[in-house]
């Protein structure tokens, strides 16, 4: 079993500290000072999709029941209260859309990319599914694929920046295994 490296905890805490105040910074997003508008931007470019990265970076296959506990079980679990609560206090005014609830869509994205992942490797070469993946994504960031429906447009979009995850790791193993530089 590998040691835990806390430089990556650190930035996960940054990370997660970041989104708080994007989430934050919300409802400034349109009528409030322009600076606000740039910080909010400036954050949301980088935030999530290293959080995705990083969570690419540590991946590991897993059979189906593990990642229904990780993954899934929560996703459902807190989607039900993020609904009844949102239900109850009115957020909802024009309905419940056939989605994750509120952040849960990280969670239904990485069990979406740990159920799918291992099938695309066995039959296509990572650096050709990265490549595939971003033109993927492209195409859904101009909304052909609708969010209101399982956050497909997120989970297309970010599933580009959880390849290069898996990317990078492979890539340190490798530059681990080679050969000592002949002087």
């Amino acid at each position: 079993m590998s040691e835990r490296v806390y430089l990556w905890d650190n930035l996960k805490v940054i990370l997660m500290v970041l989104v708080v105040l994007t989430h934050s910074l919300n409802i400034y997003q349109l009528e409030g000072e322009r600076w606000i508008q740039f910080l909010w931007v400036f954050i949301m470019t980088f935030t999530m999709p290293l959080f995705t990265m990083i969570s690419g970076y540590w991946y590991k296959e897993k059979s189906m029941k593990q990642i229904c506990i990780l993954y899934l079980f929560p996703c459902v679990v807190f989607s039900i209260v993020n609904y009844c609560i949102g239900g109850i206090s009115g957020a909802y005014p024009k309905g419940i859309s056939f989605k994750s609830g509120w952040a849960m869509w990280y969670l239904w994205a990485l069990f979406l990319y740990q159920l799918s992942t291992p099938f695309f490797l066995k039959h296509i070469s990572l650096n050709r599914l990265m490549l595939l993946s971003f033109m993927v994504s492209i195409i859904a960031g101009f909304k052909f694929v609708t969010n209101d429906i399982l956050d497909a447009q997120r989970v297309i979009g970010f599933y580009p920046f959880y390849l290069v995850g898996i990317w990078l790791d492979g890539l340190k193993k490798d530059l681990i295994n080679l050969p000592p530089p002949y002087c």
